[in-house]
């Protein structure tokens, strides 16, 4: 009985022992399991971090001003600016922001190994901010590496991202966050060519972050800094980048036009009242109200009205009248675009295909168009001359004003039916040829100057 016993207590205990044993392999406690998690998003970061750094580079900008002292001699005088770009092409195409390179007389790009080369601009759109950049790989030891760009679409919300670039020109700075929201405006526009459509980061992006990329945790380009919303200059969480799909069409365009060549249906926009925001419950997607379609536009082709309520264009929430415009711009020439509107409380879908307002304009009128300045123009003749009531043996070369687009830069400065235009910054315009190529050169944002004669002065 004792050996019995004996033997079922040896026994529990030996059964017992492998139990005991799982007891002493404790599992991972909140502290370790949290400090594990710290560590593999720490590697992610660092990951992410190691495949963009070679491509970003750090962009000086050289402006040469002529500054006087007190008794009036002159001095010229280098001013710099600092900015940051991603190099996106084998071939030496770098993007950046289109203010960074703004009134510059030089660039210089530098990379992350110290290399430093002149760089020239490839074109720029104020509208969008982008710019690209192009440099001579030849004169770089080793090849260029461009970045690779996110194929999965946009961010999304609570998405960690890293900002890359030069804060304070402190080259190669990378700083982490998430994606607070997307399809952000009203951030910076300050004329009817902007088009805002911003992704928001709390990532800090401090002055000389813009023109970096905003990169997911592959490494992979998602978006352009391009603004903060601060009222000390610094970071305050508010930081913007401009998504990948738009600075990418626009790199295309610049590369292959050196000029964006804009979308244009026709339309003239008002936001939707309240009321009928309320009555038609578009609080939460906004719209645009067509105040009128131009005779014979691609709008018009379409079967757009005057009174229509735009609430989608081309698959994208039309948020109000100035969002309208910019996705017609940006879907560029040629396009076919589908349109989801209401009309009299019903809900239609059109199709559209987006013409060049330069093109059209100019087989509308028989004459020649320039979308930079919203002008359209007819070269000078003595019959013309003498249509206006002028002497036709006046002497003078140019054009003649035929027409004014609305909410246009000439529109802005006054220009009129009529006008005979004879000189673009001071240099004489010879034809509508002539006009147009000089008007497409220059930046309506910057000003341009037009010389001209109205009522015979």
């Amino acid at each position: 009985m004792h050996r019995t016993l004996t033997s079922l207590v040896l026994g529990g205990l030996l059964l017992a022992n492998p139990a005991t044993a799982q007891d002493d392999t404790a599992q991972p406690t909140a502290a370790e399991e949290s400090r594990a998690f710290a560590r593999s998003l720490s590697a992610a970061f660092r990951n992410a971090a190691e495949r963009i750094s070679p491509s970003v580079v750090h962009i000086t900008t050289e402006q040469d001003r002529v500054v006087r002292d007190i008794f009036g001699r002159a001095f010229r005088r280098t001013h710099r600016n600092l900015g940051s770009g991603v190099v996106v092409s084998a071939q030496g195409h770098i993007l950046t922001n289109a203010h960074v390179i703004a009134d510059a007389d030089r660039l210089l790009v530098r990379f992350k190994d110290g290399q430093e080369i002149p760089a020239e601009v490839i074109g720029h759109d104020r509208g969008t901010d982008i710019a690209v950049l192009s440099i001579d790989p030849e004169r770089l030891e080793g090849p260029l590496v461009p970045a690779r760009f996110a194929s999965s679409g946009r961010p999304e919300v609570g998405e960690w991202v890293l900002a890359v670039g030069s804060p304070f020109g402190l080259a190669q700075t990378v700083t982490a966050g998430i994606v607070s929201a997307v399809e952000r405006t009203g951030i910076v526009g300050v004329s009817d060519d902007s088009y805002e459509d911003f992704i928001q980061t709390d990532a800090a992006i401090n002055p000389g972050n813009s023109g970096g990329p905003l990169v997911n945790l592959d490494g992979e380009v998602v978006g352009i800094n391009t603004a903060i919303f601060t009222r000390s200059g610094d970071s305050a969480g508010l930081g913007f980048a401009i998504p990948t799909d738009l600075s990418r069409s626009v790199m295309r365009t610049l590369i292959d036009h050196g000029r964006i060549r804009r979308g244009w249906l026709g339309v003239e926009t008002d936001n939707v009242p309240d009321q009928l925001i309320q009555r038609l419950r578009l609080r939460e997607t906004g719209g645009a109200l067509l105040r009128a379609v131009r005779e014979g536009s691609p709008a018009d082709e379409a079967g757009l009205q005057a009174g229509d309520i735009v609430v989608r264009f081309d698959g994208r929430p039309v948020r109000n009248a100035r969002g309208l415009l910019g996705l017609i711009r940006m879907a560029g020439p040629g396009a076919e675009a589908e349109i989801e509107l209401y009309r009299d409380n019903e809900h239609l879908t059109l199709i559209a295909e987006v013409a060049d307002a330069d093109r059209w304009l100019a087989e509308r009128f028989g004459v020649t168009a320039s979308q930079e300045l919203g002008l359209v123009v007819e070269t000078l003749s003595r019959e013309i001359l003498a249509t206006l009531g002028y002497d036709p043996d006046l002497g003078v070369e140019g054009v003649v004003v035929r027409e004014v687009l609305r909410n246009s830069p000439a529109a802005s400065a006054g220009l009129r039916r009529g006008d005979i235009v004879y000189a673009i910054d001071r240099e004489i315009i010879a034809d509508e040829a002539d006009f147009v190529e000089r008007a497409n050169r220059a930046d309506p944002a910057e000003g341009v100057l037009l010389h001209l004669i109205r009522d015979g002065r």
